[in-house]
């Protein structure tokens, strides 16, 4: 995950660290639909367009990518005691250092 952007120590010697993560790119279906259409359109004339110029290639790479924040603490050993993803500046992290269990859903009568 690289170099934490912010660390800290709790009083109870929990060891946080805040990571920022690649989380992909968020989908675009008018862009994708567009630039099929102009593909088509040109016979394949935009795709030398993008490799001639480097600029707008990388531009569009890099459009709509997202790098949430997930925060990680750990014991005094340096083991994962607990992972929170989405973190925020507002998430109130347990003083313990462990994740919440998440529940498993039960099954509908229905889905028998």
């Amino acid at each position: 995950m690289g170099k934490p952007v912010k660390e800290w120590t709790a009083l109870s010697g929990v060891h946080y660290c805040v990571y920022r993560y690649y989380g992909g790119k968020q989908p675009s279906h008018i862009n994708a639909s567009g630039r099929a259409l102009l593909d088509i359109a040109t016979l394949g004339f935009l795709e030398l367009v993008y490799l001639a110029d480097a600029e707008t290639g990388k531009r569009d790479r890099e459009e709509g990518k997202i790098f949430p924040l997930m925060a990680v603490s750990y014991d005094l050993q340096n083991i994962v005691i607990g992972a929170f993803p989405e973190f925020t500046q507002f998430t109130v992290l347990p003083p313990d250092g462990r994740a919440p269990a998440h529940e498993t859903p039960t099954p509908s009568p229905a889905a028998r």
